[in-house]
């Protein structure tokens, strides 16, 4: 800033009679070309100002517009008339700077996929921008001028706006970048299945959301297609089949699905009569009983008995009524029912009922014995024809051949451990 006196006013007479007013332009200034206009003033008020730039009247007020133009350093005159005569002057320098190109640079990416749940944070992405000496601000932002600023993507999904601001030469300009958080995408490739011991049967792979790709072993076909998956032939070991899918903002979602093969239980089982040990003959009932070396409930089991009839329960008894030759199997349920495995049990023999009238105790080693036949064994009375006791068994094991008898018919009288009795007669021939 610069005040003085007019020429005109050089006469010390004069001066001294008439003290004029010092002009005051204000401070020297520096302004951007694109400030727009400055209000300009001075002291004492009322005077008149003038230079590059300037507009305006003493009853609108004065005002500087700085340009590109103007770039660089303006002299503004400030001139205050004084009574009489004399006038006083003061400038103001004004330097015009022009307004820098801000260049912020581009982020890596615009847009970043949220990890997955349970993945690692996203890594922080340093700030750049030109002119350098600026400050970065916006959500996810963070740092200083001397340590430097980065940008953390670990946000909610949405549109962020990331602005460097910078003041330099009296302008202050800033330049924005938006940044999108697109939300992470839940993969879904369908449950993990267990299959059974050998199969063979292709299924088809389905994930969500829909469009991606299946890998893994036993993965065929294609997203245009549709992917299948075959099991291997002795698939020991699960398969663990990946499924990617991309979505519209070029997020990647990832998942797996196991399939296994279920381990084939252990089965057996066996019968036991309900009578006795010995008995085989009809009705011949039996108690059936099975081993697993998993843990089931009904109806996971069934019984099969041979003669056309079935049972779900996990011991059941059964009673075979005709002679014969049966087959019993039992079947067991596995892996949610799923799958099935089965083991044949002893063949049960079922022999008729039949107690015999004629023994032939010669030595030829036929019908030497008075047999019932494989039964619980009896308590057997043997009498004479004059009803006189000639053997008597508390437990019968076929072994009567009438030793010491002669021969002739005798009368018998069967006494079971349930209590029942049967009675009638046999002949004894030599």
């Amino acid at each position: 800033m610069v005040t003085g006196f007019s020429a005109g006013c050089n006469n010390a007479a004069f001066v001294l009679n008439f003290q004029p007013s010092i002009a005051n332009a204000g401070a020297d200034q520096t302004v951007c070309a694109t400030a727009g206009p400055q209000p300009l003033t001075g002291n004492p008020g009322g005077g008149i100002w003038t230079g590059p730039g300037v507009s305006g009247s003493v009853a609108t007020g004065y005002f500087f517009t700085p340009s590109a133009a103007l770039v660089g350093l303006q002299t503004l005159t400030y001139t205050v008339p004084s009574t009489g005569l004399c006038t006083t002057v003061g400038t103001r320098r004004v330097t015009v700077t022009a307004r820098p190109v801000v260049v912020f640079s581009p982020l890596l990416q615009s847009t970043y996929c949220q990890p997955a749940v349970g993945a690692p944070a996203l890594p922080t992405v340093p700030l750049t921008a030109t002119p350098a000496g600026g400050t970065f601000g916006g959500t996810g932002v963070s740092g200083s001028a001397a340590t430097g600023f980065v940008f953390s993507p670990n946000l909610p999904p949405g549109t962020y706006q990331l602005v460097y601001a910078l003041s330099t030469g009296g302008c202050t300009v800033q330049a924005t970048q938006a940044v999108t958080i697109a939300s992470r995408i839940t993969a879904l490739a369908g449950a993990d299945t267990v299959l059974c011991a050998g199969s063979r049967q292709p299924f088809a792979l389905r994930g969500s959301p829909a469009g991606g790709i299946f890998s893994g072993t036993g993965v065929s076909g294609s997203a245009a297609s549709g992917f299948i998956f075959t099991p291997p032939a002795g698939l020991a070991t699960p398969a663990i089949l990946t499924y990617n899918v991309v979505n519209t903002s070029g997020c990647l979602g990832t998942t797996t699905r196991r399939i296994s093969v279920a381990p084939v239980p252990g089965l057996s089982g066996f019968w036991v009569p309900v009578a006795c040990a010995e008995t085989r003959l009809a009705p011949l009932t039996l108690r059936f009983t099975l081993v697993s070396t998993i843990n089931f409930l009904p109806p996971a089991v069934v019984w099969e008995f041979g003669d056309g009839s079935q049972s779900t329960e996990i011991s059941p008894v059964h009673t075979y009524a005709t002679p014969g030759t049966y087959q019993p199997r039992v079947r067991l349920g596995y892996n949610a029912g799923r799958c099935e495995t089965q083991a044949t049990l002893p063949p049960v023999e079922v022999q008729e009922r039949k107690v015999p009238n004629i023994i032939t105790p010669n030595g030829d080693d036929k019908n030497q014995t008075f047999r019932l036949g494989p039964d619980c064994p009896p308590r057997l009375q043997v009498f004479s024809r004059w009803g006189q006791p000639v053997f008597e068994a508390a437990a019968y094991h076929d072994d009567w051949n009438a030793s010491g008898q002669p021969a002739g018919v005798y009368y018998y009288l069967l006494t079971y451990p349930d209590g029942h009795r049967t009675k009638g007669w046999v002949e004894v021939v030599r």
